[in-house]
């Protein structure tokens, strides 16, 4: 369940998106979309990754244990998808036909 804040959180960004969306050049729409994209998945990533730690973040210290968490799961993340894609590739996409 998101939390209240959360909501506010996805009402600013969706503001920010919808104001973002005025402009007129295709590119900077593109741009604003992927931007606030990027913004959505970091927020949700790393509020499901640190939920259950105990991290003060009213410290720099808290800051930095966050962000190394935060980066090992991301770096873990793109080396298993590496991994997947790397062996759907290698696989025998072509079947097992004995003719007929």
């Amino acid at each position: 369940m998101i939390a209240g804040f959360s909501w506010i959180i996805l009402g600013v960004l969706l503001v920010v998106f919808l104001v973002l969306l005025k402009v007129r050049h295709v590119k900077h729409r593109f741009f604003a979309l992927i931007l606030v994209l990027l913004m959505i998945f970091l927020y949700f990533t790393s509020s499901s990754i640190l939920a259950n730690k105990a991290i003060d973040f009213k410290s720099f210290e808290g800051w930095v244990t966050a962000g190394k968490i935060y980066f090992s799961w991301l770096i873990h993340a793109f080396d298993n998808t590496k991994s997947l894609l790397g062996n759907a590739i290698k696989m025998d996409w072509a079947g097992n036909s004995t003719g007929g």
